[in-house]
């Protein structure tokens, strides 16, 4: 019977690779670098993933989200109690004391980096062609007859020189940013939802900064050397976050800033909690609930590599438990996974319901957009680079130089920071935990490819993923340089 090492009194798994590289740690099992002790066990990729692994992934994945969508069901219901009057007469307000525009704006600190957005967030309040419990699965949108562009159209609408003839269902999305909106509507004003969107992203951003400063205040020497460097790149992806994530233009934009709590979200509590050292089934359901509040609120506004990102990150910071290279990759490539069948499920029941309640229109709908969007576009070669470098003034708080430049050397300036930290660093877990970074930076780009026609034709607000590089870039400067800093002397 395999017997458990045990390292001052404290077991290890038998999985654990006494490899010196852990790329080692990949060569199958009998060949020059693989473990005695896998060896023995009988282990080959998977030893780490047994079925209780894959069968608590399973489980997670498909219960998640349905206690998720049957949830977002209900506030959508419970959102559409708000008088449309009362949002007609708070619309109205908007554009009278200078909130909402008729002018199709980008890049307005005032008004919002994506404004139409918020129009069409609003427009499925004040739209109502059917009962409230088939408006709680999709929001209905006016007829182009109604005006040029969205908020142009709800101007017209709630003036009285539109009519909702010709409205239709979207049904691409959950649009949970509408269910916000209506509750909040309530009591306050649209400049007030502007406002509570713009604080909850600051105060977010503030707690984010504030977590790893106060705990390297705090701790000082007292803490391992793996948390010091983990609280040190920490605080410089928030700060990264901060300076390039065009906060100022997006923070005011209700229809965005419910992404942006999801994903700080996420990161505060992955500070506070180490995803290596909890049980598998609850990281997994960390991971889902995290995709299923990414899927609510996403839009095809660059949630959903954002959040991809964050989890390989963060996992690739955090200190482990074990120097078990095997066994970090494989919980990355779980909580990936469920993270993506939960944001999958999530828009799969959505499709369903909808085909149901609305009579097969849904689905068809779904994937021409789908398709269209992954390449169903005339955009000439060399488009989506031009489109993206005229939007990136975003990236630098408005200078179009300094913007510019950050955009086109993104991927020398992360290739800079990662060599850095790859030549900082000896230990295998340091060595992974930089490659992962790359792997979290890489996620960027494949999304643009994928949908390079959405990225094309809305590089206006798809620029802003470019931060998460930038970022990364920062983190990992910040891990090589303390790596050496903290490290034990042996």
């Amino acid at each position: 019977m395999l017997q458990e090492r045990s390292t001052g009194g404290q077991p290890t798994d038998p999985c654990v690779i006494p490899s010196s590289g852990y790329l080692d740690a990949m060569f199958p099992l009998g060949e020059p670098g693989s473990s005695e002790i896998a060896v023995r066990a009988g282990r080959g990729w998977s030893g780490c993933m047994r079925r209780a692994d894959l069968a608590a992934f399973a489980g997670v994945s498909i219960v998640g989200p349905f206690l998720a969508c049957g949830f977002f069901f209900g506030l959508n219901y419970l959102a559409l109690g708000v008088d449309p009057e009362l949002v007609a007469e708070k619309v109205r307000a908007g554009f009278e004391e200078g909130q909402l525009s008729y002018q199709r704006t980008t890049a307005n600190s005032a008004l919002g980096g994506h404004p139409w957005a918020d129009c069409e967030t609003l427009t499925f309040l004040v739209v109502r062609p059917e009962r409230r419990l088939r408006m709680a699965i999709s929001g209905a949108k006016l007829h182009s007859q109604a005006g040029g562009h969205p908020c142009e159209r709800l101007g017209n609408f709630v003036y009285g020189r539109a009519s909702a003839d010709g409205s239709f269902f979207f049904h691409r999305y959950w649009n949970g940013h509408r269910a916000l909106a209506g509750l909040a509507l309530r009591w306050t004003s649209v400049e007030g939802l502007r406002n509570l969107s713009r604080y909850a992203t600051y105060i977010g951003l503030a707690v984010l900064f504030l977590l790893p400063a106060v705990a390297l205040a705090s701790t000082r020497n007292r803490a391992a050397p793996a948390e010091t460097r983990f609280r040190i790149a920490f605080l410089a992806l928030v700060l990264g976050l901060y300076l390039f994530f065009a906060i100022p233009y997006y923070a005011p934009t209700f229809s965005h800033s419910p992404s942006h709590l999801v994903l700080f979200g996420f990161l505060a509590l992955a500070f506070a909690v180490n995803l290596h050292r909890v049980r598998l089934v609850t990281a997994l359901a960390i991971a889902c609930g995290f995709g299923c509040l990414t899927a609510y609120f996403e839009y095809l506004i660059g949630a959903t590599p954002l959040g991809l990102g964050a989890i390989i990150a963060v996992l690739a910071l955090q200190p482990k438990h074990a120097a078990n290279p095997r066994a970090v990759i494989e919980r990355a490539a779980l909580m990936c996974a469920c993270f993506s069948a939960a944001l999958v499920a999530c828009f799969a029941i959505k499709q369903v319901v909808a085909t149901l309640a609305f009579y097969g229109e849904a689905w068809s709908q779904f994937f021409a957009s789908l398709f269209h969007r992954i390449g169903g576009s005339d955009y000439p070669a060399g488009e989506s680079f031009e489109r993206l470098l005229r939007s990136s003034a975003q990236l630098a708080w408005g200078s179009d130089s300094v913007g510019r430049s950050l955009f086109v050397l993104s991927p020398l300036l992360f290739l800079g920071a990662y060599l850095f930290a790859r030549r900082r660093c000896r230990l295998t877990n340091e060595t992974l935990a930089v490659d992962m970074l790359l792997g979290s930076a890489l996620v960027i780009p494949l999304w643009y490819a994928v949908f390079w026609q959405h990225t094309t034709q809305h590089a206006s607000f798809m620029i802003r993923i470019v931060a998460w590089p930038l970022s990364l870039a920062l983190a990992a400067i910040a891990f090589g340089a303390a790596t050496r800093a903290v490290r034990p002397i042996s």
